[in-house]
């Protein structure tokens, strides 16, 4: 039922994912900013501040994403290697997104927390394969 999810596949939806996201933090920057932190943070200085964080987090999800996705057609156990890596850097981003949520006024995006946690449970199931 799962063959699909192999680890070249997986390291092209999980390549396509991180770039497409940096794309949309770099066009979407200040809507993101607003949406993401207090209002009361949020001065003049404060959004501006906002925004280059988020376009700095854009342009490192754009090189994540590419690394990954160029690295789609790597040997067979080399891939099923950098996909174990890429759940547990994923997990790391999870885990912490999911802490902000639970314990200060920061509001992560609910999709880029369920978009990883998509990515965690492909490679998951991906490294498992054989």
């Amino acid at each position: 039922m799962l063959k699909f999810i192999r680890p070249r596949n997986v390291l092209i939806t999980t390549g396509l994912g991180f770039l497409l996201t940096g794309v949309i933090f770099q066009i979407d920057s200040i809507q993101l900013a607003k949406d993401t932190f207090p209002k009361e943070l949020l001065t003049h200085e404060g959004l501006r501040i906002a925004e280059l964080m988020q376009e700095g987090l854009g342009t490192l999800l754009i090189m994540v994403g590419i690394i990954i996705f160029t690295a789609r057609n790597i040997e067979k156990e080399a891939a099923r290697k950098l996909v174990v890596s890429i759940g547990i850097g994923s997990s790391v981003l999870f885990i912490g997104a999911i802490m902000h949520l639970l314990e200060d006024d920061i509001n992560p995006p609910i999709s880029g927390i369920v978009m990883v946690g998509t990515f965690i449970l492909l490679t998951v199931i991906a490294s498992a394969q054989d």
